[in-house]
């Protein structure tokens, strides 16, 4: 609001636009992970939650002014919900992607060690608000670029756990394809 220009009536819209992306987003995500895994779905929430900073950081460049850039600033609203902050991205993509990943008689532990990992993100946001507080927006966007990219390059370095899940279950060349008959 204060650097585009923006008016804060736009706040309710940008909900509103929160609100949609994120139910949307767990509609359409689910659906993919249904028939592609989550593999898929970590990358494209990653991808959407790095397009939003992107779109942030070149909407002011375009020139835009009243409703335009209201309307525009919204779409970077609905690749954030839609992406990264949208319970399909956390419980669909990444909970999912260790549900699969493990036996389940491992899946307590693996799940509870991949939350406690991932606590510290809780303080993203209150270091997002320190950060803006001592430089700009344009610093906070790129920052959480940068951070999103080596996050997509990581990604890419992600099995897909049905296809490793599908590989064992045929298994190895080495290993029989049926068990050994059980003695009398």
């Amino acid at each position: 609001t204060t650097e585009l220009g923006i008016p804060t009536s736009a706040a309710g819209f940008y909900m509103a636009t929160q609100m949609v992306s994120s139910a949307l987003g767990s509609l359409i995500l689910g659906h993919v992970y249904d028939r592609m895994g989550s593999r898929l779905i970590i990358r494209a929430t990653i991808t959407l939650s790095l397009l939003a900073p992107l779109v942030a950081l070149l909407i002011p460049l375009a020139g835009l002014n009243g409703l335009a850039l209201e309307v525009a600033f919204g779409a970077v609203f609905l690749m954030a919900a839609f992406g990264g902050t949208s319970a399909a991205a956390v419980f669909i993509g990444y909970s999912n992607f260790v549900i699969d990943h493990c036996q389940p008689e491992q899946r307590p532990f693996y799940l509870g060690l991949s939350s406690t990992l991932t606590g510290p993100t809780a303080l993203a946001a209150t270091l997002g608000g320190v950060l803006l507080q001592r430089t700009n927006y344009q610093t906070l966007f790129l920052l959480t670029a940068a951070i999103l990219c080596v996050a997509q390059v990581l990604s890419w370095r992600l099995p897909e756990p049905r296809r490793c899940a599908t590989e064992s279950a045929i298994g190895a060349p080495d290993e029989p394809l049926v068990p050994p008959p059980v003695g009398d």
